[in-house]
């Protein structure tokens, strides 16, 4: 089940999905632009438990991260293989 997002990443050209695993654990689904990888080794991506779940036929990414985010905090830092820190503060969506 998708939960609403922590992070807007419209204006970088992805999309993240935040799904609930349990009580207060999600896992993150993350649809890229191939720039946004073309610098990143495999090596990289898997450190940051980043494993690749689907090319796109528009030569779109798409990852998943199945290691525990319990908040914002644990979500940036698992972004930040993709995205500068400036665009992150800049993308955080405002929680309700």
């Amino acid at each position: 089940m998708a939960i609403p997002q922590w992070f807007d990443l419209y204006d970088y050209d992805a999309k993240i999905e935040r799904i609930r695993e349990g009580v207060g654990v999600f896992k993150l689904r993350l649809e890229l632009p191939p720039v946004r990888v073309q610098d990143i080794k495999d090596i990289e991506l898997l450190d940051a438990g980043w494993v690749e779940e689907d090319l796109m036929p528009n030569g779109r990414r798409v990852f998943v991260n199945e290691r525990t985010m319990l908040d914002t905090r644990s979500m940036g830092e698992a972004l930040g293989i993709f995205f500068s820190r400036d665009e992150l503060r800049t993308a955080r969506a405002p929680q309700e």
